[in-house]
């Protein structure tokens, strides 16, 4: 979804053992898996802007 449809997003700053998720997001992954995957490990923010667990700067 692009920002200005979404009129919000998040910045997740990720550490090095959380390259698995750089590399998927930047990746081939359809949508369907990453939203599986942001089912999983995240949470969303009250805007709805996915919020991962873990990240050392959400």
């Amino acid at each position: 979804m692009l920002v200005g449809t979404a009129g919000c997003f998040a910045i997740n700053v990720l550490a090095e053992k959380q390259r698995h998720l750089s590399d998927l997001f930047a990746g081939k992954s359809s949508d369907e898996q990453r939203r599986a995957l942001l089912d999983e490990i995240g949470q969303d923010a009250v805007t709805g802007a996915p919020i991962l667990k873990g990240s050392p700067a959400p």
